[in-house]
């Protein structure tokens, strides 16, 4: 309940890819609380837990060797997973300190990603609006894992992405947003406007 109004809060966690673990407790809490779950929208989200999941892929050889990596390489990881994202010029450009931190939040993601070697929740129970994205240049099995997903969840829909490959929220972030995320906020608004603010 929101401190002022006393007001329930009604959420839709969003993810993209890796970052969508995070929306996993939302799916999570959906499934709990319908009531308080507008819909979870991701894009292109990695399901390294079914068997056909390729073990070369980034997610799947971080969550097979998730056990053994020292600090440091944890720290290396959230370096190249911080450069694809931004790009190396962006990465150069950011303060040290920034950088720093960012390196430090290795070892939480490696943890997502050790996670992920078993389904995080069960797809079954998702009872609120989902709305699953893929890039028009999918990879194979980023393609195959949103399909299933949305053959798994009652209220899910597939949404392709003209041009955009797994970087769509980096590279086409306003796409994204009005083509996974409005629609699903939409209802909620009762007609309205949603307005939607992305960096």
């Amino acid at each position: 309940r929101c401190p002022g109004c006393g007001r329930r809060w009604r959420c839709g966690p969003v993810g993209g890819s890796t970052g969508w673990t995070g929306a996993c407790g939302g799916w999570t809490a959906a499934a709990r609380r319908p009531d308080l779950a507008l819909g979870v929208a991701v894009y292109e989200p990695p399901t390294p837990w079914v068997e056909w999941w390729p073990s070369d892929s980034s997610s799947g050889r971080t969550a097979q060797a998730a056990d053994d990596l020292t600090a440091e390489e944890t720290e290396d990881l959230a370096e190249r997973f911080m450069r694809r994202l931004i790009g190396n010029q962006r990465w150069e450009e950011l303060p040290e300190r920034t950088r720093r931190i960012r390196r430090s939040e290795g070892r939480v993601l490696v943890g997502e990603l050790r996670d992920l070697r078993h389904a995080p929740f069960e797809t079954a129970r998702v009872r609120c609006p989902v709305v699953v994205g893929m890039g028009e240049h999918a990879r194979p099995h980023h393609r195959r894992a949103s399909e299933e997903l949305v053959a798994t969840i009652g209220l899910a829909r597939l949404v392709e992405l003209p041009g955009c490959h797994h970087d769509a929220h980096t590279a086409h972030p306003a796409l994204v947003v009005d083509e996974l995320i409005v629609p699903l906020l939409a209802p909620a608004a009762g007609g309205g406007v949603v307005s939607v603010v992305s960096s």
